[in-house]
């Protein structure tokens, strides 16, 4: 039988969140623990690797694995929506590697079921691949089934100007403002 693979969040121990992907990838169970790269800032700059989401692991498996996924040790449980467990979308799982790859010292703003996020809906913002948005130097991507919005201080070399389109207006609306 064939079953399709889905997205799962399992809830574990704090601190255990590596300890459970170590787990679940020599069990042959396909996981991602998205950790953050942070620099400090005192003395010596460290850098270090942070989990980004805490005590949450991401497991693709079938629906009828769950079962197996509650018997590995440091995980408590999966995390439940309306007595259902929920279900992480392929594509939002691509956006949260993707930032992470790109962009360093990520935050997590949480955000309503409703709640509209307005960032993306200037005309200023940059699409920079499904659902991730930069503006000025800062990157944002929204993570609506998590509740989540990541956000990020784009680096130089990341911010590009607007497209050439908007350019024109810009420059009105500045004489319009300015003088």
């Amino acid at each position: 039988m064939n079953e399709t693979k889905n997205w799962y969040i399992a809830y574990t121990r704090p601190g255990q969140e590596k300890k459970v992907t170590e787990i679940l990838t020599r069990k042959k169970i396909e996981c991602y623990c998205p950790l953050n790269n942070t620099t400090h800032q005192p003395i010596y700059r460290k850098k270090a690797t942070e989990v980004l989401f805490c005590s949450y692991s991401f497991a693709r498996i079938c629906e009828t694995q769950i079962p197996e996924l509650r018997k590995i040790n440091g995980i408590i449980n999966l995390v439940f929506w309306l007595n259902k467990p929920v279900i992480v979308p392929d594509h939002e799982m691509n956006i949260i590697r993707e930032f992470l790859n790109e962009y360093k010292n990520v935050a997590l703003e949480k955000i309503g079921i409703e709640e509209q996020v307005k960032f993306p809906n200037s005309f200023l913002a940059e699409t920079k691949g499904e659902g991730i948005y930069t503006r000025n130097s800062t990157a944002k991507a929204i993570l609506p089934s998590l509740g989540y919005v990541m956000t990020a201080e784009a680096s130089e070399s990341t911010i590009s100007m607007p497209p050439p389109q908007f350019l024109p207006r810009l420059r009105s609306i500045m004489d319009k403002i300015v003088g």
